[in-house]
């Protein structure tokens, strides 16, 4: 009995040194950012909130990428090695090697695993830095969120579970190494999860700041008739497009790719 097995336990240790690194990449920009455009800046204070914000971050992507792998390994989800059949063989069992279109870079999940990492984690530890920063003179700066924070902390939970789904994807890239069927229709399945979390957070137009334009027009001259909402209907609308492409880009690679063979040790 074991919690991670030895086949997944090099990849478990693999991602979560990524998530960590992503996650003190994160946590360092916003600290520095929210120090740099507070008009309070007490270093003591700064100093104690940084170590405890990093250290809770830290302690939750430890537990969900622990549970990601705890779960993959409880639902017997393994990289099977075929050439361990006690049968004999011969050459002519080899599977076909996959086109170099078929195969993923681990670096391209590496990327989608930190960047995700770090915008997950500024919106749900520090959404006030996400904004506008207008130079006033003087090296001061006036700094406009984009969100409502109080309303924008309630969905706490939507953002961590739409964070899993996210780093699920990237997951799956990186143990698969190669596009398939099933890594596509995985990768779709929570493409679409993690969408619908972010329209039922964003559509909500509570979420974001309301005197965002208000505040823009001290600073700005907003010559034009501002729609706000329109704006953030406009974005929505992006991002669902987006995702749909990319939806359909996957499905289109795993039908493709889906009955090529393993990946050589050289691509590994």
């Amino acid at each position: 009995r074991y919690l991670i097995g030895p086949k997944n336990f090099d990849k478990y240790v693999f991602v979560l040194r990524i998530v960590f690194g992503a996650v003190f990449l994160g946590i360092s920009i916003a600290t520095g950012i929210d120090s740099l455009f507070s008009s309070e800046r007490h270093i003591f204070t700064s100093v104690i909130g940084y170590f405890t914000t990093l250290i809770s971050a830290l302690m939750q992507a430890f537990v969900w990428v622990t549970l990601g792998f705890g779960l993959s390994e409880y639902k017997g989800i393994e990289i099977n090695d075929e050439m361990n059949k006690s049968q004999e063989w011969s050459l002519k069992d080899l599977p076909q090697i996959p086109s170099k279109k078929a195969l993923i870079s681990p670096s391209e999940a590496i990327a989608g695993i930190v960047f995700s990492t770090i915008f997950m984690l500024l919106l749900y530890s520090a959404p006030q830095i996400i904004g506008i920063y207008i130079d006033k003179g003087n090296s001061t700066y006036a700094s406009i969120t984009l969100f409502n924070i109080a309303v924008l902390k309630g969905y706490n939970n939507l953002i961590l579970i739409m964070f899993i789904a996210t780093i699920g994807k990237e997951v799956l890239k990186l143990i698969s190494g190669k596009w398939n069927l099933r890594l596509a229709i995985g990768h779709s399945v929570l493409n679409v999860l993690s969408l619908i979390i972010f329209l039922m957070i964003f559509s909500d137009l509570n979420v974001w700041n309301a005197n965002f334009a208000i505040e823009m027009s001290k600073y700005v001259n907003l010559s034009k008739v501002f729609y706000w909402e329109q704006l953030i209907n406009g974005f929505l609308v992006f991002v669902i497009i987006i995702n749909i492409i990319d939806i359909v880009s996957v499905l289109y690679k795993g039908i493709t790719y889906n009955s090529q063979g393993k990946i050589p040790m050289k691509y590994k």
